[in-house]
């Protein structure tokens, strides 16, 4: 990939693959040069519906991302029906 409309084709493509994927955006906290953004992703395993809390840091300079963190929970069930 070597531009930024091929990362974005090729997260579209893969997050439109996921079947029952949900991504809620829980809040975002801005401090100087990093933001924060915490979230929640669910997505149909084939049995059952996983719920992920995640974090991702992006580091700023130049008003450009400089750096990318995430930080991911363990998956848990949401104890709902896949959505197929």
């Amino acid at each position: 990939m070597s531009s930024n409309s091929d990362i974005v084709a090729f997260l579209g493509e893969t997050i439109e693959s996921l079947s029952g994927y949900r991504l809620v955006v829980e809040r975002v906290i801005e401090g100087g040069a990093t933001i924060v953004v915490e979230l929640d992703e669910t997505v149909d395993d084939g049995t059952a519906r996983l719920r992920t809390e995640e974090a991702i840091v992006f580091d700023i300079a130049a008003d450009t991302i400089a750096r990318v963190s995430v930080y991911l929970r363990a998956s848990e069930p949401t104890g709902e029906a896949p959505m197929l």
